[in-house]
């Protein structure tokens, strides 16, 4: 993750992490369908979802904005993205909350 998806980001190098991961993914779902059970095992499915959720989240929001900067989307980005990541699947939705909590999907 710090290759693919550290301090500074760009486009082509989080895809590459999006290989990576699946590889991983597929080595560990092997073990899984074995019926292989460890607290290794799960710890490892975890962190890869986790990894999942950073690199697509970096990935759809195209601008910087605090910790995540894009080298290739220098400038934040108020119009377009300042909104909430919210991951869905394995897609993001960015959505604007207000201030009593409802939440407005945009």
């Amino acid at each position: 993750m710090w290759t693919h998806a550290g301090l500074l980001r760009e486009e082509p190098t989080m895809l590459d992490g999006l290989r990576s991961l699946d590889e991983c993914e597929t080595g560990i779902e092997r073990f899984a369908q074995q019926g292989k059970t460890s607290r290794r095992l799960s710890e490892g499915l975890a962190l890869c979802r986790v990894a999942r959720a950073i690199l697509v989240s970096a990935l759809a929001r195209t601008e910087s904005r605090g910790a995540h900067f894009r080298n290739d989307f220098p400038r934040r980005n108020d119009a377009e993205f300042q909104k909430h990541s919210v991951l869905a699947g394995r897609h993001i939705r960015f959505e604007q909350w207000t201030q009593s909590n409802t939440t407005i999907a945009v």
